[in-house]
């Protein structure tokens, strides 16, 4: 690590056991042999030292009361959190760290006194439904008991059910969530035809390893099989079948093996006209995006998204499905949302609300102003994620057509540009869905801009959140080349 100028940096390029990076003239230690158990108890040791400091360094959860055991490479999280969300956030930080296989979240819920229940909980609850662009399309239902919330009702996709837990579960005072909505699909889809679409699908990713990837279907249930060469690919799969139309469950058996070699995306698809009709194929198959409303346009690998839809959430999946084809070098988004018009005062209010509710949020200091749907955001954060997580909540309430996200993010303490480094480096490298020798690290003033190259959008994106989650940085500017 050396000081030049005004930033720091570090350049990934000697690594030895997770968690530990070598300085430059430093020599590797030689330790004494030992048997494969206590190897593996010291692997499983470091393992654990990692989760736990990621969760007390993370601003959003209460690191300092969930323990943390590892055995046979297998995490399991015990203690209480205040907010189901944690229960969450606290298995993803847990399952990207280098080395977990599995993780087992023993973690309950203990809310605070003052926090929602019975008929007050149950009104938020539909409350956000109704402001969500896409819930609110659906016959969803909400029954509390308590604190206990269950949904029920119908949905067309298996990702739509997923996402309407994932948003419910972030607001506070809920102790147990149970997701028993029901997958009806549009349009009857058999078993052979959801194969077909899957594998087809698989193919055309960038980091998906299709022929090694085994597709079963049996009553809408899909099952993955096989090996692919990273932990990125193996969700991407697994991402592909929950939103592909008529499935039901995901069991994904997929093993990772790092020795996989990467395909050559030039020999796959060397012209834009397989580029666009790949594109296309992923967005006609993609439950979450209507493929009419977005117009196609591929020069010299560049993509150019066009049209109006629905949502932000359409938006953001359309873009992630342009990203994801081989040979895509850049992604030019001019898709608009279009949403019905809804008066001023209306929409101050309603995101107001949403903003309020959020357990992972909870902005103390801020102001909203919104004209014709454009809601823009003031005041402080204390952390990055914070700031993110207000524009997405924003993003996917009906009527809202731009966010303007203005806050300032001001850490509750302020740590110097060198002990970040260390911080941003350990959270990177102990990132399993991302693969950081081609990463090099600059900071200024606690922002981080992150340049060189990986293999793919998605771990170009994972980079971002890695950095994101580490408390003190104020900004990041990802700069990655994709590979």
């Amino acid at each position: 690590m050396r000081l030049m100028n005004v930033f720091i940096i570090l350049i990934f390029s000697v690594f030895t056991i997770p968690g530990v990076l070598l300085a430059e003239g430093q020599q590797e230690q030689q330790e004494p042999k030992t048997n494969q158990t206590e190897t593996q108890k010291r692997a499983e040791n470091n393992i654990a030292d990692d989760i736990r400091e990621r969760l007390q360094n993370n601003p959003e959860i209460p690191g300092d009361r969930i323990s943390v055991a590892v055995e046979n490479y297998k995490a399991t999280l015990s203690g209480t959190v205040s907010d189901y969300s944690d229960v969450a956030l606290a298995e993803k930080i847990a399952d990207r760290v280098a080395g977990v296989s599995e993780v087992i979240n023993s973690l309950t819920v203990e809310p605070n006194q003052e926090a929602l229940a019975g008929d007050k909980l149950a009104a938020r609850v539909r409350g956000l439904i109704e402001r969500d662009a896409l819930l609110s399309k659906y016959d969803i239902d909400v029954n509390v008991l308590g604190r206990s919330v269950t949904l029920t009702g119908n949905v067309d996709s298996l990702w739509i059910k997923e996402y309407a837990a994932e948003e419910v579960g972030d607001i506070s005072g809920i102790t147990e969530l149970k997701n028993e909505i029901a997958i009806v699909p549009t349009d009857k889809v058999e078993d052979k035809q959801i194969a077909n679409n899957l594998k087809k699908a698989i193919n055309i990713q960038s980091s998906t390893d299709a022929e090694n990837v085994t597709v079963i279907v049996k009553n809408g249930n899909v099952t993955l099989e096989g090996t692919v060469r990273s932990e990125e690919a193996k969700n991407n799969v697994a991402e592909l079948a929950r939103s592909a139309s008529g499935v039901q469950v995901v069991i994904n058996e997929l093993t990772v093996d790092p020795a996989i070699a990467r395909p050559e995306k030039i020999q796959l698809y060397p012209d834009d006209s397989s580029i666009r009709s790949e594109i296309k194929f992923l967005l006609e198959h993609d439950i979450a995006v209507d493929e009419n409303e977005i117009d196609v346009t591929v020069e010299k690998g560049t993509v150019t998204l066009s049209g109006a839809v629905d949502s932000f959430a359409e938006k953001s999946e359309a873009v992630n499905n342009a990203w994801s084809v081989l040979g895509v070098t850049e992604v030019n988004d001019q898709l608009i949302v279009d949403t019905v018009d809804i008066a001023t005062e209306t929409t101050a209010e309603e995101v107001r609300k949403a903003l309020l509710d959020r357990a992972s949020i909870e902005l103390l200091d801020f102001q909203l102003k919104v004209d014709s749907g454009t809601v823009t955001i003031t005041g402080t954060a204390e952390s990055i994620w914070q700031k993110k997580n207000a524009t997405d909540v924003v993003q996917s309430i009906s009527g809202v057509t731009e966010v303007r996200n203005l806050l300032a993010v001001v850490p509750e303490n302020e740590i110097e540009d060198e002990v970040l480094a260390e911080d941003v480096v350990e959270s990177l490298q102990n990132n399993k869905l991302i693969n950081p020798k081609d990463i090099t690290v600059r900071i200024n003033d606690s922002v981080v801009t992150l340049t060189g190259s990986v293999d793919s959008f998605d771990e170009r994106k994972s980079a971002t959140e890695s950095v994101q989650s580490v408390p003190g940085v104020v900004e990041v500017k990802n700069e990655l080349n994709i590979d």
